[in-house]
């Protein structure tokens, strides 16, 4: 049976020889602007390392160009304003059941509320063909930890739209059944052991569907949610998919010894710790180093 070393032989850990960015590293690539010209490895091991919490609300709004969307649209205040009420009602039944524990959310109708209240009308105004769906309110006060509130909504605008996100939330879920079908395609390759254990014991990739829809940022903790749309911004959606994949085959021998029902909560639930793991022990797949690349 193939160990650790041997299920991650295509797997490495990024190591000092990249050094993470500096605070004013990170406000020199604010400035100037420009993502692109960066070293990849050492974008990605700062990245995953932890980006300086003062830095990050302006770095996300720098990583999905949302300034320039927010220049070219209506001002914010229209779209607030053209919410039906039955809208209205829906988003308010899952406003109190969003981050219930976050000093910025606890209040009812207070300052948070109603920042994430006023941004989930605005988005349904916005985007009518796609409204209001569960699982935008978690990304939402996650941006408002970092994002004033029409910061924080046009930057949720950009991921639904530059990212494609909210392809996520169409009628039938387009793009959430294709990336649980890549993960599945993934998982059976990397690790066929996981992957056959998990069928025999019919538990479906859509048990991963949440991780996806918020992020990691429901019934997780807030940190692997925050950490998770770092990575989501820098490098796309494929790192959600490294990320999951990742942490299921650090669990094999775990995962291998559970039945249903355990096994179920802990894809469910319990994955998420590791997934933290991966993202703070900077495992990435071989094939994402680039050699071709100067420093910074």
């Amino acid at each position: 049976m193939a160990d650790i070393c041997q299920i991650l032989e295509e797997y490495v850990i990024l190591d000092h020889q990249f050094p993470v960015f500096s605070k004013n590293e990170w406000v020199t690539i604010l400035k100037d602007n420009d993502i692109f010209r960066l070293c990849p490895n050492r974008l990605r091991i700062s990245v995953c390392n932890g980006i300086p919490s003062s830095l990050r609300g302006d770095i996300w709004v720098f990583l999905s160009r949302s300034s320039h969307l927010q220049a070219s649209s209506k001002p914010y205040q229209e779209y607030v304003n053209g919410c039906d009420d039955c809208v209205e009602k829906m988003i308010l039944k899952d406003i109190g059941r969003t981050f219930p524990h976050e000093l910025l959310f606890k209040s009812f109708c207070g300052f948070g509320q109603t920042c994430m209240f006023n941004i989930l009308k605005a988005y349904a105004s916005y985007d009518s063909d796609i409204g209001y769906c569960q699982g935008m309110n978690f990304i939402v006060g996650t941006l408002l930890m970092y994002l004033s509130e029409e910061k924080a909504f046009w930057t949720f605008v950009s991921i639904m739209f530059e990212k494609n996100w909210r392809e996520l939330f169409k009628e039938e879920t387009p793009k959430l059944t294709k990336l649980l079908h890549s993960l599945k395609i993934k998982l059976k390759e990397k690790c066929p052991e996981v992957y056959n254990h998990l069928k025999s014991e019919g538990i479906e990739m859509t048990v991963f569907a949440k991780y996806f829809l918020t992020f990691f940022m429901c019934e997780q903790e807030k940190e692997l949610g925050v950490r998770v749309l770092d990575s989501f911004l820098c490098f796309g959606e494929n790192e959600i998919l490294e990320i999951i994949n990742t942490a299921l085959l650090l669990e094999r021998k775990k995962i291998l010894g559970l039945k249903y029902e355990e096994l179920f909560m802990f894809c469910a639930k319990e994955l998420g710790k590791r997934c933290l793991d991966v993202i703070k022990g900077n495992i990435i797949h071989v094939n994402e180093i680039d050699d071709d690349y100067t420093m910074l």
